[in-house]
């Protein structure tokens, strides 16, 4: 997996709507969190993907639509 629980991460700034990412279809209400900064919560491996979960967030993100955030620029 990509990432771990505990881990800061950035939501991608250019998600696209309407798609599907890593077996995940992309909607209005998740591209509305573009670049929503957020600690991961939970992570569940599905063998070729990572799926996390970020707090704050309702969704489950798949890893390709996040960025891994250094600690000190959370702010």
């Amino acid at each position: 997996m990509r990432f771990k629980i505990g881990d800061v991460v950035s939501v991608r700034s250019d998600i696209d709507m309407f798609r599907w990412v890593d077996g995940v279809y992309i909607f209005k209400a998740m591209r509305r969190q573009r670049g929503k900064i957020g600690r991961i919560i939970g992570a569940v491996d599905e063998g070729d993907y990572g799926f996390y979960k970020i707090d704050g967030s309702g969704f489950w993100w798949p890893g390709a639509m996040l960025n891994e955030v250094e600690e000190n620029t959370r702010g």
